[in-house]
C-alpha cells in the first residue's frame, strides 16, 4: 500500500506490466478507481499479499491497478488489482474535532484522521469507534508519521498483547544482526521472513512494512516486506492516474504524492481556482517521463 506513511508505495506481488492506476475503490460493477470503470473478470486479485477475488475488496481500499484504459478513457480492463493495508493495530487514543465530524485516532503511535463523511468503515462506526478497537486502516499519507483513513474496518476478534498480529510501517534506523528502531519501537527480526526485502538484507534507511506481535514497545516480526514506490516500475510514456494527498511541495511543478515526483506545472486543473499544497488530496492524471510524471490533469 502507500502508500505508506512518508514512505514509498507498496506494490505487493507485481504482475507483469506496470500500474496505470493507483487510488481508492469507489464503486463496484467491476470496480471504479480514479473514475474508470475497470472489468476484473479476468484480473489476478491480491489482498495483503494473499491471492482474493473481487468480494474480498470494499469501497475505500487504495489499490493500485494494472492493465488497460480503452480509448473512451472510462472504461479498461484490469490484469492485476493489488491492496494492502497501511496499518493494523489497536486504537491508543481518540481525539474529536470540535464540530464533531472529524477524528484523529491514535494506532501504533501513527496519527490517522478520520472522517464522518470521507472514510468508509467496515464493522463500526465514526461514533461507535473505541479505545482498545483493533483495527486495520487503509489510506493516504500525509507527512511522515500522519495518514488519511479511507477505510477503517474493526476486527472481529478482541487484541491480545503480545498475541494479535499487527502491522505498521516505516524507515529501518540503528540496524544490527538482529533488531532495528522504526517510529518508536524496537523490532527484533532474528524469526522473520525476509523474502520480500531486496537480496533478503535489510539496511539503515529503506522503507518496510512489519507484521509480527507487538508487546510494549518490542515487535516480533513475523515478515518484513519492503515498500517501493512506483516511481521504480512506471515505464517511460506510460499514462498514470494517482491519487493521494500532496508531500514535498515546492511549487505547481515540484511536490510529491504517494513518492512520485509529480510537475503540474501545465496541467488542466479542476476547479481552475484549485491550489495545490501540502496536505491537500487530489487526483493526478499523466505521463512518466522516465523521472517524473508530468501532470495532464487534476
Amino acid at each position: 500500500t502507500t502508500g505508506g506513511t512518508g514512505g514509498g508505495t507498496d506494490l505487493g506481488i507485481s504482475g507483469s506490466g506496470a500500474p496505470i492506476a493507483y487510488g481508492t475503490i469507489d464503486g463496484f460493477g467491476s470496480i471504479f478507481v480514479n473514475g474508470v470503470e475497470f472489468d476484473t473478470d479476468n484480473a489476478s486479485i491480491f489482498v495483503d499479499g494473499v491471492p482474493a477475488g473481487e468480494p474480498d475488496l470494499s469501497v475505500g481500499m487504495v489499490v493500485s491497478v494494472e492493465g488497460t484504459i480503452n480509448a473512451d478513457g472510462v472504461t479498461g480492463e484490469a490484469t492485476v488489482v493489488i491492496f494492502d493495508n497501511e496499518l493494523k493495530g489497536p486504537v491508543q487514543a481518540i481525539a474529536l474535532d470540535a464540530q464533531g465530524d472529524v477524528m484523529t485516532i491514535t494506532i501504533l503511535g501513527v496519527n490517522v484522521t478520520v472522517d464522518r463523511i470521507a472514510t468508509n468503515f467496515e464493522n463500526t462506526t465514526f461514533d461507535t469507534l473505541a479505545v482498545g478497537d483493533f483495527v486495520e486502516i487503509s489510506g493516504f499519507p500525509e507527512g511522515l508519521t500522519d495518514l488519511r483513513a479511507t477505510l477503517l474496518e474493526k476486527r472481529q476478534e478482541i487484541y491480545v498483547e503480545g498475541e494479535s498480529e499487527i502491522e505498521i510501517e516505516g524507515t529501518i534506523s540503528n540496524l544490527t544482526d538482529s533488531t532495528f528502531l522504526l517510529r518508536s519501537y524496537t523490532v527484533n527480526y532474528t524469526s522473520a521472513d525476509l523474502s520480500e526485502v531486496t537480496d533478503s538484507t535489510l539496511l539503515d534507511g529503506i522503507y518496510v512494512e512489519v507484521k509480527g506481535t507487538l508487546s510494549g514497545d518490542q515487535i516480533m516480526a513475523t515478515q518484513i516486506e519492503q515498500e517501493r514506490s512506483f516511481s521504480e516500475s512506471l515505464e517511460t510514456d506510460d499514462d498514470f492516474s494517482l491519487q493521494g494527498t500532496v508531500t514535498n511541495h515546492v511549487d505547481d511543478s515540484n511536490f510529491e504524492i504517494a513518492g512520485v515526483p509529480i510537475d503540474a506545472s501545465n496541467a488542466v486543473k479542476k476547479p481552475a481556482v484549485l491550489t495545490i499544497a501540502d496536505g491537500v488530496l487530489l487526483e493526478v492524471e499523466g505521463t512518466w517521463n522516465g523521472d517524473i510524471l508530468i501532470a495532464t490533469e487534476i
